[in-house]
């Protein structure tokens, strides 16, 4: 008996997660990155940025249709 309800159990969690989760699910995600842009640092920001930019402008979208925004905070 103690197997079943643990079984039980088991499957309403894994039923209300994934019920859940489909309510949560965005249209578009916003990243911010905190990078040294100036300064003795910069060498290694101003590179990151770029490639940060690179990477979002080959894939924007992710697989389930969301979309990748980036901000820049300066």
């Amino acid at each position: 008996m103690n197997h079943k309800l643990v079984k039980l159990t088991v499957a309403a969690a894994l039923v209300s997660s994934v019920m859940g989760a489909a309510n949560v699910m965005a249209e578009e995600i916003k990243i911010g990155v905190v990078l040294p842009l100036s300064g003795p640092l910069s060498g290694y920001g101003q590179p990151s940025q770029k490639g940060v930019e690179l990477v979002n402008s080959m894939e924007p979208t992710l697989k389930n249709g969301d979309t990748v925004k980036l901000n820049h905070y300066r």
